[in-house]
């Protein structure tokens, strides 16, 4: 019988994701600025987009997951004090040069990758896709998120 194909690569959230969320967040303050409203209503629309994008680049920047691996044991998410977590792979959607991967790990909690020219290369990019096409449907546990391209 053959063996699942074998991966491992170092995750790091991209940096062009997180400069796109901070350009957006300056365009909607300046939005609010520019608008007709209320001094007082500019400042707390303001307040609250601010604090939108700053949980979100929070969580986004804080993920605790530092490497993904999969083998013949399966899907591996290891963080950043090399603790490693056996995850189930939910899902999969490749749009263009970019590959987001959903797991379900082992505690409960899930897992979405973002992987893109920013925080990974092409080569790594088109081996993770051939081994997500290798896996059948009851192998990779899930389905893509949404009609993916091959």
């Amino acid at each position: 019988m053959k063996s699942a194909p074998a991966i491992a690569f170092d995750y790091r959230p991209s940096r062009y994701l997180g400069i796109g969320v901070v350009l957006m967040t300056c365009i909607a303050v300046l939005a609010i600025a520019w608008s007709g409203l209320a001094s007082a209503w500019k400042g707390i629309l303001s307040a609250v987009v601010l604090l939108y994008a700053a949980v979100s680049l929070r969580g986004w920047v804080n993920v605790g997951i530092t490497r993904i691996a999969h083998g013949d044991s399966g899907w591996r998410l290891i963080d950043r004090h090399g603790h490693e977590d056996s995850a189930e792979l939910k899902g999969f959607l490749r749009r263009g040069v970019l590959l987001v991967l959903e797991f379900s790990a082992a505690n409960g909690r899930r897992h979405r990758f973002l992987l893109a020219p920013g925080n990974s290369d092409a080569e790594l990019r088109r081996c993770l896709w051939l081994v997500l096409l290798a896996q059948t449907p009851k192998q990779s546990g899930g389905e893509p998120l949404a009609k993916s391209e091959a």
